[in-house]
């Protein structure tokens, strides 16, 4: 089945858990590869033999690194991208690949995106407005607690790593990849896990692909708010920050992204106006 834009593929997500096992396959190596060899099927199964799969790299000015190649044609890992696979498929977990209508747009314009997003529960929240909430540990509770309450009662606003009963959005840093993963049960089908691996590069680009606004309650600059802060303004997402003290450490990175412009939120009546459209 050949890859046309705009349409959705139906490829066996087995080859997309085999190439994303392999370190330092991205999106833009897919696309050549996908181009070379006409479909993902046929670059699977030509792999199986190395000189003919070298032969039509050449062909197409294709240059891996020995790394690549090796792993490309290496039946080992062809064999540990079946056990992780099945051991997914076991735990109901599914996939959006890289070609899928699903897979977030702006996404496809980092170099390292993952091919593959791993998750279980309800991926319609996905269609609803999506809010990250950003904390340093010793926040005062009260605050963040009235804070996510007034989001919680909102019903077109999902928040994402907050935990709920129904209705959140949970990114897991699991070790996906490794075939013996095992998946907790006690998770629940109503709400969204993405599975985003350990060694995954582009974990605060994922994460702001997929959320509509950053809401940062406190923030002393550190690189995991910095990359996650210049991701979201990458693609064009909103930043709300809660001023803090200007003499807490803790809030510097806050109130300096207030001073660049970001929306000030002061109280709970901020947060519904924000979120009533």
């Amino acid at each position: 089945m050949k890859y046309k834009k705009g349409s959705e593929i139906k490829i066996d997500n087995y080859i997309f858990v085999w190439l994303s096992i392999i370190e330092d396959i991205n999106y833009v190596l897919v696309l050549r590869l996908l181009k070379a060899f006409n479909l993902l099927e046929n670059l699977y199964n030509t792999s199986n033999n190395k000189y003919l799969f070298r032969s039509i790299l050449v062909q197409n000015n294709i240059k891996l690194s020995n790394k690549i190649f090796s792993s490309l044609t290496s039946l080992d890992v062809k064999e540990k991208a079946k056990e992780i696979y099945n051991n997914l498929l076991n735990q109901n977990i599914n996939f959006i690949n890289i070609f899928s209508n699903d897979y977030p747009y702006e996404l496809k314009s980092v170099i390292n995106a993952p091919i593959l997003i791993c998750y279980f529960g309800n991926i319609n929240l996905l269609r609803k407005k999506k809010v990250y909430i950003y904390k340093s540990s010793d926040i005062n509770e009260n605050k963040y607690s009235k804070i996510c309450s007034k989001l919680f009662s909102l019903n077109n606003v999902i928040c994402i790593n907050k935990e709920k009963d129904t209705g959140t959005i949970t990114f897991l840093d699991v070790d996906l990849f490794n075939k013996d993963f095992l998946f907790s049960s006690n998770f629940s089908p109503c709400n969204l896990y993405i599975l985003s691996p350990i060694n995954s590069s582009c974990k605060c680009e994922l994460l702001a692909s997929l959320t509509d606004y950053l809401l940062i309650l406190n923030a002393s600059y550190n690189k995991i708010i910095y990359r996650l802060t210049y991701n979201m303004l990458d693609f064009g997402k909103e930043i709300l920050v809660v001023p803090g003290d200007i003499q807490d450490k803790n809030c510097y990175f806050s109130n300096y992204l207030l001073k660049e412009g970001a929306s000030v939120v002061l109280n709970e009546e901020d947060i519904q106006d924000i979120f009533k459209s």
